[in-house]
């Protein structure tokens, strides 16, 4: 689980890495770019800790099947 989000966070990165260094866009377009890279990570994890909870499995009480 670790290195699947370190490699996708990487891939992210280096994805966007030319944009991000370029002279061309400005500071406020850059700062906007690194905040939907947050969004997007961490609408994975949320995604992971929902998908965690829903296959949580509950106890059968005894009669039922």
């Amino acid at each position: 689980e670790i290195k699947r989000r370190l490699n996708s966070g990487n891939a992210c990165y280096h994805s966007v890495q030319n944009l991000l260094s370029s002279r061309l866009l400005s500071k406020n377009i850059k700062i906007t770019t690194h905040k939907w890279i947050d969004v997007a990570q961490d609408r994975y994890q949320w995604r992971a800790l929902v998908n965690t909870v829903m296959n949580l499995r509950i106890p059968k009480i005894l009669g039922n099947s």
